[in-house]
Formats: structure tokens, C-alpha cells, sequence
């Protein structure tokens, strides 16, 4: 139907926006995935395994994370583990046991990749993505494609890095560009139709 201002909209397989009419209603209870402060956080489903992975930063500025395994509306926690002593912000991608995390540190873009037995995780070394300042991460595998994807804004440009995974190696293709000067960039995977979109926020005086 007809979407209106004020309505609340999702993102359709074939890239079109539709009004969202119902929600479904099942939560399970609340568990605490940090029993102090939170920073800026990422979250990722595992399609193939049904696990969960969260990553955030902790009161010791430390990139953090935890894998869960789920089981109707219960999520059973790993024991955290550090990733890297960085910042935010963060974000993560999560297939078939592998985990692309994606951080600032040192005012740089890095990345890892850890492989996942049970809720522990095997963390590779760290690869640094650019030389300076970048935010506004993405990371998602392409199934059609077996490839992973990482996104981020970089001197208010949005970025694009495309590579594969052996065990806990990250191997990056060439960084490419994809929109400019924007204030903020998300890309999403559209598996059904083998491509991704891109948002970007401009903001206004």
C-alpha cells in the first residue's frame, strides 16, 4: 500500500520500501551482556549455525565480543573475549562459524577474522584498512558470490573492500569507492537479487 509520512517502512528483496503493518510479538528475558559500561555496539546472526555474536567496548576501551547459541527467544552467552584494545565504532558480520569484526583503533580502520567452535572464538591478526579516521562500519558475507564485504566511511566517502577468508586470514581486494561526501553511510546484503544497497544521510543547515 500507500506510504505516508510518519509511517514505519522496511527495506523489500527487490529494493523497493513498503509500509510495515504487524509485528509479531515473542521475546524472550533479558540477560546482561556487560555488567557495566557499553559502548557503541555491533550485532550479527549466524544464518547457517544459529549463533550470535555481539561486539561493543567495555570501561577498559577494549573491542569486545561474545558468541551465543539460541534456542527459541534464549540466548546462551560465551565468556567474552577481547578483540583488540581499540574504539568505537564497531561492527561485525557472522556466516557459517566465521566472524568479520571490523573497529577503529589507533584512529585507523582495522580488522579481524575468528573462527567459531561451540561460543569460542580463534582470533586471527589484525588487518588495518586505512591510514587514518574511519566510521560508520559494515560487514556482511555474499553468499552468491562467497565473498566478503566490508564498508566504512573514509574522508567522507563510502568505501568498499571486497575479500575471502582462509581460516583467520582476511585476503582484501582493492579499496573502491562508491559515494562521496556524505555524512553517514550503511550498506546492506540483498542476497535474493545478488546485489547491495547503500544509504547515505546528507545533513542540512
Amino acid at each position: 500500500g500507500a506510504v505516508t509520512a510518519g509511517d514505519a517502512i522496511t527495506a523489500t528483496t527487490d529494493g523497493k520500501l513498503k509500509k510495515v503493518t504487524e509485528f509479531a510479538q515473542a521475546l524472550g528475558t533479558k540477560a546482561d551482556l556487560n555488567t557495566t559500561y557499553a559502548g557503541n555496539m555491533g550485532l550479527a546472526y549466524d544464518p547457517v549455525t544459529g549463533k550470535v555474536v555481539v561486539l561493543l567496548r567495555d570501561t577498559s576501551s577494549n573491542v569486545t565480543a561474545k558468541v551465543g547459541t539460541t534456542n527459541g527467544t534464549t540466548v546462551s552467552w560465551g565468556t567474552k573475549q577481547t578483540i583488540s584494545s581499540g574504539n568505537d565504532p564497531v561492527n561485525c558480520g557472522f556466516y557459517n562459524n566465521v566472524i568479520v569484526f571490523v573497529y577503529r583503533n589507533s584512529s585507523k580502520a582495522n580488522l579481524r577474522v575468528a573462527t567459531v567452535s561451540g561460543t569460542t572464538m580463534t582470533i586471527g591478526s589484525e588487518l588495518e584498512l586505512t591510514s587514518s579516521n574511519a566510521y560508520d562500519y559494515s560487514a556482511f558475507y555474499n553468499v552468491q558470490n562467497a565473498r566478503w564485504i566490508v564498508g566504512y566511511k573514509y574522508s567522507n566517502n563510502l568505501k568498499l573492500v571486497v575479500g575471502t577468508v582462509s581460516g583467520t586470514t582476511f585476503t582484501k581486494g582493492t579499496e573502491t569507492g562508491m559515494m562521496s561526501n556524505k555524512n553517514w553511510y550503511k550498506v546492506i546484503d540483498m542476497p535474493s537479487v545478488n546485489k547491495i544497497c547503500a544509504f547515505a544521510v546528507q545533513k542540512t543547515s
